[in-house]
Formats: structure tokens, C-alpha cells, sequence
């Protein structure tokens, strides 16, 4: 709604210039007032997409730590093998914390 009616603010702004003693008062609140509930409007949809994108990415991740975490990796030298089980074992959790950064910085900004 807020988006639909944003766009005819030109023409109350028109409108307004014919008799702008109260009115221009008010519709300079009514306005902001809008703005802000569009920019939080827009600000929660961004969220909404972000978080989309994260759990799609989350699910991809731990699918392939299914797969590969208990595998022993042949390619290379035994202490080449267990350098990337490690790294492998860390990348999902250093993933959750990550997420749980995302979540308390937007909890702050929200």
C-alpha cells in the first residue's frame, strides 16, 4: 500500500503548493511518516532475502559435510590428508558463527 500510494506524493505535492498554510504542515508528516514505514518495508524485505540466501547456502554446506567429513581423503601425504579433515570439520561451524553474527547484527539494527 505504502509503495501504490508513494507513487502520487508528486501530485499532493502539486496540490499542496495551491494552499500551503495548514496543509503543507501536515503533509510534510504524513510524508515522512510514510518514508520511514517504506525504507523499514524495504529494509525487512532485504532481510527476508538475505536470510533466504543463507539457509539455501547452509543447506548445500552441510549436505557436502555429509559427504565428505569421515572420508579419508587419499590424494597426497598423510598430514596433507589430515590438514583438509580439519579444515573441512571447521569450515561448517566457522559457517554457523557467521550466520550468528548476521543474526545478532540485524537483531541490533532491527
Amino acid at each position: 500500500i505504502l509503495k501504490n500510494v508513494g507513487q502520487y506524493t508528486k501530485v499532493v505535492d502539486t496540490a499542496i503548493q495551491s494552499n500551503p498554510q495548514v496543509s503543507a504542515l501536515v503533509w510534510a508528516g504524513v510524508r515522512a511518516i510514510m518514508q520511514v514505514a517504506l525504507n523499514h518495508v524495504e529494509a525487512i524485505e532485504g532481510l527476508e532475502v538475505a536470510i533466504a540466501a543463507l539457509l539455501e547456502k547452509m543447506t548445500i554446506c552441510e549436505f557436502y559435510a555429509g559427504i565428505y567429513v569421515g572420508v579419508p581423503l587419499t590424494s597426497g601425504s598423510a598430514a596433507n590428508s589430515l590438514q583438509r579433515q580439519r579444515m573441512l570439520e571447521s569450515a561448517l561451524p566457522e559457517l554457523y558463527a557467521a550466520v550468528i553474527v548476521f543474526t545478532v547484527k540485524a537483531c541490533a539494527y532491527f
